[in-house]
This record gives structure tokens, C-alpha cells and sequence, in this order.
């Protein structure tokens, strides 16, 4: 290609966003990331009374909201020589690992002399052999890492918006003072409590807004919104959020937060939880919480706990609690956790009252467990299921735990609602209760949630160590 018509191109790309994804990068963006790069467009060129200065997309996962990210920084970029770009985020990894590779990668498909104008690096981009014309990156977990940036043609692009703390924000947007500096804000809509949601709802007016929908993506394949529906159902809040690209609708007396299980769920967090010793803790903890079943259609649930780390889970249907029992056994053996290692933690009321002869009979060591029975702490909360809840609570808010992902237990754990009594103290929601307001239909006895709590609770193991 002759200089000359190489020049002229790039005059067009820089005037049409979308002629320099076509021609440029050789891409043609879907409708929902068209959605995008016309906003972007539109608050690059039009009369500065007429802009926002910010566009925020709140995603399922899927429909290629990197892509468009990526497409609509670079073209920012272009504009003009000492552009400049900034790219944040929570993780290190989000901003040079899938960002700058997804850069990168539609770099790599443009026009050589396209590619030649950019320095590709693990943390920065620079045009033209310019010391300022530049596009950096940084992690969004201290305010000092965002600080000092206050160019006039600034673009500044939040991945995984909704995990960015408030204080962060703050700093974000005390950069953006120049009429020409843009924000795009784009991620899962993982969490309320944050300003990526105050932009959809108190904010809104301040921002150009976009959701897109996993269910109309031409980059989602339907098969896997089709099993994202049967594994948690379309009414879930995981299902809303990896889907539909809608925040959580959790209740604000929801013990336990969704975004919190999110983090609980990631495999990165496994392994440091099986290793670490659980908070004040000197020993390793092997702890097994076994739920038995009530009756019908309820499940009896067994899940093994090593420090603070879910290990497995067993359910089972119309089955004797004594072969549920024996089974759990069966598995301590097979993980090869000694006797003297492990305390059962055992819902000792309903169907459990006629089998803790079976603990002992087999030499292990059992703690039973009351349901309604008075907490350890008892001038906060009513009972120790509401502390064992209130357990797990802390413990996820405080990134602490793993647990294995699993739709039934993650919709128990998230849906499982508390009040404050006229004793001024905190008080879960009965089965029953739980049962009714959620529906009747088969497995909705929050049988998998109490089995967590069970092998979570901490007084287990205190209880025996006083005796």
C-alpha cells in the first residue's frame, strides 16, 4: 500500500469508528458492540453541551464487551498524536493479560504500516515512537495507582467496573476534568453495593447506558444460555447477572451477598483457603456438616471442609440417615483424614436425633448441632442456625472461604432471608419459612446451604476442645 493511500485511510479511520474496525482491524463488530462504538463516536465529535463525557455497559458474559473495549480505546487513541489512554481495573490480569492481548490481537490483523505505528508492551501501548502518546494500564487498588493524570484528550476505560471500591471511583473521576476526557465503564453487573450500580440507577442521567443481553449475543453460542437456564433457572440471580447482564435482585435481608459467592466460587481462591488456617485458628480443621433429610423430597447433605476451604459435597434423596452417615465415613476414609483429625458437625434434631449411637459406635467425633437451640453468642443472635449463617456471612465478605460452585447450594446460600427479633437480635428465617415464600416444588428445602453452614460452624471444634 503507497503512503499516500495509507495516509488517506487512516484520515477515514479516524473519522468513522466504524470504518476503522471494518478496515483497520478487519472486524465487524456485532449490533451490541456497534451500540458502543456509535456512543463513543458521538461523544468524541459532537458539541461538548450535547456530551456525558462517560458511557457505562453492564454485560452477560459473552457478547464480546473486551472486544468492543478495546476497539473503542485504540480508535480514542488515533485521534491525534499525544492521545492518551488509560486502562484500569481490579486485576493485573484483566488489564495486561486479557486487555493488551485482546488489543494486540486486533493490531495483529490491521495493515502492516497500521501495525508499525504501535509499540505493544505488557503494560503500556505507544503510537508513533511518541514518549506521550501512549495508552498505560494500571491496577485499580490504591488511589496513588490512578493519581496524576489529567491530560486534555484522556480517555480512561474501568474493566470489571463493579469490582472497583467507591474510593477508587473517586479518584477515576477527579482525572476527568478536561471537556475532552471520556470514561467507558464496562463489566458483569456482579454487585449493588457499587458505583458501576449507582450509574445504572441514581447516576443514570449523568452517563450514556447500555445492558447486553447474553440471550441476544451473535457472539454467545444458545446452547449454553440453554444450560445456564436449567442449571440455575432463569429467575436466579446467577442467571440475571452471567445472562441477562442485570444486576443481582437479592433482598437486603439476604444473609449472604452474591458477589461474595462469586469471589467464594473462584478457583484462584482454593488454594490459598486449603492452606491457610481459618482466622485465630493454630490447627488445621477438618470439618464435615452433614444435613440429614426431614422428609419427601427434602436431600440429606454431606460436605467435607478442610481450613477454610469446601472440599466436596454428597446429596442424596429417600435415603436412611444411617447409610447416609455411613457413606460420609466411607468418604472421610477415602480422603485419608484420621479420626482424631476430623469433627462431624451433625443437625442433631429431626431425623439426626436417632442416629448420634452411630458416631459413637465408629469412634468418631461429633458435635450436635441445634437448629433452634440457644448460640454461642447469644445476645446477638437468636439461635445457632442464625450464627451459623452469620459465619459463613463473615467469612465470604472477608474473602476468606472457597467453595465448591454448585447452582442449588449457590441459590440456598443467596435466597436465605433473616429479621431482627424484638430482642434486638438477629434471627434466620425457619425452613419452613424459607420454603414458603420461595416455593414448594421439588428441592427447595435449603438443605445444601444448612450442610455448608454445618461444616463451616466454628464452635464445633471449641465445643469439643473445652470439653
Amino acid at each position: 500500500m503507497s503512503s499516500l493511500r495509507f495516509q488517506e485511510k487512516l484520515r477515514l479511520a479516524q473519522a468513522d469508528i466504524h470504518y476503522y474496525a471494518r478496515e483497520m482491524l478487519k472486524i465487524a463488530p456485532t449490533w451490541q458492540q456497534s451500540e458502543l462504538l456509535d456512543l463513543v463516536q458521538f461523544e468524541t465529535y459532537a458539541p461538548l453541551e450535547l456530551t456525558k463525557k462517560g458511557v457505562a455497559v453492564k454485560s452477560g458474559q459473552g457478547p464480546g464487551k473486551t472486544t468492543a473495549a478495546a476497539i473503542a480505546a485504540s480508535w480514542r487513541l488515533i485521534q491525534r498524536p499525544n492521545c492518551f489512554v488509560l486502562v484500569t481495573s481490579p486485576t493485573r490480569r484483566q488489564v495486561e493479560d486479557i486487555f493488551i492481548s485482546e488489543l494486540q490481537r486486533l493490531i495483529a490483523r490491521a495493515p502492516f504500516e497500521f501495525q508499525r505505528m504501535f509499540d505493544i508492551q505488557k503494560s503500556r501501548v505507544r503510537v508513533g515512537g511518541f514518549p506521550t502518546w501512549q495508552m498505560v494500564t494500571a491496577t485499580a487498588v490504591r488511589p496513588e495507582n490512578i493519581q496524576g493524570y489529567h491530560e486534555q484528550d484522556m480517555t480512561v476505560v474501568v474493566d470489571e467496573a463493579s469490582g472497583i471500591e467507591r474510593r477508587i471511583w473517586a479518584t477515576i473521576k477527579g482525572t476527568l476534568t478536561q471537556p475532552g476526557n471520556l470514561l467507558i465503564a464496562i463489566g458483569n453487573p456482579n454487585e449493588r453495593d457499587s458505583e458501576f450500580f449507582d450509574m445504572f440507577n441514581k447516576d443514570a442521567p449523568l452517563y450514556h447506558l447500555l445492558t447486553w443481553n447474553a440471550e441476544k449475543s451473535p457472539n454467545v453460542d444458545q446452547k449454553h444460555v440453554i444450560r445456564m437456564a436449567e442449571e440455575y433457572g432463569k429467575e436466579s440471580d446467577t442467571y440475571r447477572v452471567r445472562v441477562l447482564g442485570e444486576f443481582p435482585n437479592e433482598s437486603p435481608n439476604a444473609v449472604i451477598r452474591y458477589e461474595d459467592l462469586l469471589f467464594a466460587c473462584r478457583q484462584q481462591t482454593f488454594t490459598s483457603c486449603y492452606r491457610n488456617l481459618p482466622p485465630g485458628e493454630k490447627k488445621p480443621r477438618r470439618q464435615i456438616g452433614i444435613d440429614l433429610a426431614r422428609f419427601g423430597s427434602d436431600e440429606s447433605v454431606v460436605v467435607f471442609r478442610y481450613n477454610s476451604s469446601m472440599v466436596k459435597m454428597l446429596h442424596f434423596t429417600k435415603c436412611e440417615p444411617a447409610d447416609v452417615i455411613r457413606t460420609a465415613f466411607a468418604n472421610q476414609h477415602e480422603l485419608g483424614w484420621s479420626n482424631e483429625s476430623v469433627v462431624y458437625c451433625v443437625d442433631a434434631g429431626g431425623m439426626g436425633q436417632g442416629c448420634m449411637h452411630l458416631f459413637r459406635d465408629a469412634g468418631r467425633r461429633w458435635y450436635e448441632f441445634n437448629s433452634g437451640g440457644t448460640a454461642h453468642n447469644s445476645h446477638v443472635y437468636h439461635d445457632q442456625i442464625t450464627e451459623a449463617y452469620f459465619h459463613l456471612r463473615d467469612m465470604t465478605r472477608r474473602k476468606s472461604m472457597y467453595l465448591v460452585e454448585n447452582a442449588q447450594m449457590f441459590s440456598q446460600l443467596t435466597s436465605r432471608q433473616y429479621r431482627y427479633d424484638n430482642d434486638d437480635k438477629f434471627r434466620l428465617e425457619s425452613k419452613d419459612e424459607y420454603m414458603k415464600r420461595v416455593g414448594t416444588e421439588e428441592y427447595t428445602s435449603p438443605d445444601r446451604a444448612d450442610a455448608v453452614a454445618l461444616a463451616f460452624y466454628p464452635h464445633a471444634w471449641t465445643s469439643l476442645e473445652v470439653a
